[in-house]
């Protein structure tokens, strides 16, 4: 889940920062990114728990037989759904999440608004009425909780708008935490007990290669702006837009100091790193700079690539 282009996300923000402050502490630049890669888990676990208290809401807020009012025909079968028995219990009691459970980051049970709103939209959708009608096997209820998960990640505007308050980069951050769900519940071994995603295949490495990215950059940052200096005829370095410039000295960095990333890799996660945090145009922009930049590092025979990173 931690993947590259979410740690040269988190790179980014902290050079960024860390470039606009007047008094900057490399110390606590480099806090700073530890902490806001190690946010991701956390941010991880938020969304993850998130069912698990909705099924709670529904078991203690929702149950038809305990209410005064004049039943639905349905009230008590969408009450038997979404109160998220069989696979969903399996959340409740995993002993990762039950943990969690116990001192969670946020308590949804305390955001009834939300969970209001949620339990009256997600009625109109149509993965929740497939649901409903089918007979909830297991698959179904997999493939019912994924829906789920991908309602809560890019379709329900109350719930990212909570995510945004809690954690400023959820937008970063979401669809790498979502595919990690989503993986989580692909996975075969889920036909018989759910499983978590590990969240980084090397926690040491990503952390390594994130604070070099970082200390790097820096180190080269005067001599690679001249580079985009030289190379970009009619723009003066100050007209610019920082954050483009930031993204190129950062590629650059990478060009040339990390031999094992393959330079079509390098080139295209700064581009779509561009499309987020800078102008529409800026990528482009940046595609033709780079672009002529790595002929000339080829040619000066200053991009030396092994291993993993021969592969164009």
């Amino acid at each position: 889940m931690l993947n590259r282009r979410l740690i040269r996300s988190k790179v980014f923000q902290a050079l960024y920062a860390f470039t606009r402050t007047e008094d900057p502490s490399m110390k606590q630049a480099l806090s700073y990114l530890r902490d806001s890669l190690e946010g991701v888990e956390k941010n991880f676990m938020v969304f993850l728990h998130f069912p698990v208290e909705f099924a709670e809401y529904v078991r203690r807020e929702k149950d038809p037989s305990e209410n005064k009012y004049l039943l639905k025909d349905n009230d008590m079968e969408v009450y038997e759904a979404l109160k998220l028995t069989g696979l969903f219990e399996e959340l409740l009691i995993h002993p990762v999440i039950g943990k969690y459970a116990e001192k969670p980051y946020l308590i949804w049970r305390e955001e009834d608004v939300l969970l209001k709103n949620i339990y009256k939209d997600i009625q109109e959708q149509e993965f929740f009425k497939a649901y409903l009608s089918s007979d909830k096997s297991r698959d179904e209820q997999l493939e019912f909780l994924k829906s789920f998960y991908r309602y809560l990640a890019f379709d329900n505007e109350s719930f990212d708008q909570r995510m945004e308050e809690f954690e400023m980069h959820w937008e970063d951050e979401r669809h790498p935490i979502a595919n990690a769900v989503k993986k989580m519940l692909e996975n075969p071994e889920n036909k018989e007990a759910l499983k978590l995603p590990s969240l980084s295949k090397n926690r040491s490495e990503d952390l390594e290669f994130a604070e070099a990215l970082f200390k790097k950059t820096l180190e080269h940052q005067t001599e690679y702006e001249d580079l985009v200096d030289a190379n970009t005829p009619g723009w003066d370095k100050d007209r610019i837009a920082v954050a483009d410039l930031l993204l190129m000295v950062m590629a650059i960095t990478e060009l040339i100091n990390f031999p094992h990333i393959p330079v079509k890799v390098t080139l295209n996660e700064y581009l779509e790193l561009a499309k987020i945090y800078s102008t529409p145009q800026s990528s482009r922009f940046l595609n033709g700079i780079l672009d002529n930049i790595t002929g000339i590092l080829r040619k000066d025979e200053r991009i030396v690539k092994k291993g993993r990173g021969l592969i164009e």
